[in-house]
């Protein structure tokens, strides 16, 4: 038999790749002669940094940039021979913030902007840039502001625009005059910039957004899509990505792709689980988001594709899952063994992940 485990990172606990590794654990448990191949994966947030490295020949450098909240941070980036690597949520990411100090209205991308500018001076030709997991929703407006686009409001006066004033913009200079290497976005999900699937609405709430400042940043980013006279590219999907950084960034000519899809093509996942008898998959919440182009999402369209059953572990089920089961997915586990904290959760994934693994190899050991 056939296993391959390919599961995204489980966001404030594990990476993907020690995700992977406590499932195979439990696994060779009750099926100490499976034949299992472990596949770690990213969707263009979290981890995505870590995939590269561990499938590419690449060097790691470090810089201080301004983080989400405008203090100084040092950021790790890569870069292979002629192509820099960069991870929003190293520099903006909401794991960077306490939750208290999570709100998308004031929250920035400048520090990304900041990297962009360093890696351009050092000749670099090509930018991977994932977007995933931020703490923003400025719609990248800090990433231009930082590349020297020029924002003005209402009195002529130059400003750097977050998530809560976009709506302040009202000229926008030097916009056509950004001299940059190729840039390639890797979006984690699917979402368009504006309307019930956006940015905003979708999305800003997990990032501390009340209802209220919601409206708020959903006025903003339509304001800004018009402002940049790009209101069509910001119904396109995976305009929505990062706050908006996708649309942002595909305003000055980057290439906005599929990051979850990218990945796994980076980790030749078609050759090698394609004859496959399971696929073990999963993320820190399987939920409506999921359909977004998640790596949970895609692992399902893969094995649906191929016949191939697919199992999700995750530490929360959200209520949507049912609909789950016409679209790939064959069962569904949750981390937790009973009624516990999400700090408990935590801090023994690793543990219950191993029994969870332990219990599919038992039934499928009746099956071989």
């Amino acid at each position: 038999m056939k296993i391959i485990i390919a599961p995204n990172s489980f966001k404030g606990c594990m990476n993907s790749l020690e995700v992977a590794n406590c499932i195979e654990k439990g696994l060779y448990k009750a099926l100490p002669d499976a034949k299992i191949d472990k596949i770690p994966l990213a969707d263009g947030g979290d981890g995505t940094l870590d995939i590269i490295k561990k499938t590419q020949d690449c060097k790691s450098y470090k810089k201080k940039v301004i983080g989400p909240l405008w203090d100084k941070i040092e950021v790790k980036y890569l870069i292979s021979q002629d192509t820099a690597v960069i991870e929003l949520a190293k520099v903006a990411g909401t794991s960077l913030l306490p939750k208290k100090l999570r709100n998308p209205l004031n929250t920035t991308t400048y520090g990304i902007g900041e990297l962009i500018q360093v890696i351009v001076k050092e000749g670099t030709n090509k930018i991977i840039f994932g977007v995933g997991g931020s703490a923003t929703c400025d719609g990248g407006a800090g990433i231009l502001a930082a590349l020297g686009v020029k924002f003005l409001d209402e009195s002529g006066n130059s400003f750097i625009p977050v998530g809560g004033t976009l709506i302040k913009i009202k000229k926008i200079k030097a916009l056509n005059k950004l001299l940059l290497p190729d840039i390639v976005v890797l979006a984690d999900v699917s979402n368009p910039l504006v309307g019930e699937k956006g940015a905003a609405k979708i999305y800003a709430e997990q990032k501390g957004a009340s209802q209220k400042e919601i409206k708020i940043l959903e006025d903003g980013l339509v304001h800004f899509s018009k402002i940049l006279n790009k209101v069509g590219l910001s119904k396109n999907p995976l305009m929505g990505a990062a706050g908006g950084v996708s649309f942002g960034l595909s305003a000055i000519g980057a290439n906005v792709v599929s990051g979850t899809k990218s990945i796994m093509a980076l980790c030749d996942f078609e050759n090698i689980a394609s004859d496959a008898n399971l696929i073990i998959t999963g993320e820190g919440e399987i939920n409506e988001n999921t359909k977004y182009g998640k790596v949970v999402w895609e692992v399902m369209q893969f094995g649906k594709t191929h016949n191939i059953p697919i199992i999700g572990i995750t530490g929360s089920i959200g209520k949507e899952i049912e609909s789950f089961y016409n679209e790939g997915l064959t069962s569904v586990f949750s981390l937790a063994k009973g009624p516990i904290s999400l700090s408990e959760s935590i801090s023994e994934s690793c543990e219950f992940l191993n029994d969870i693994a332990f219990r599919i190899g038992k039934l499928l050991y009746q099956k071989i």
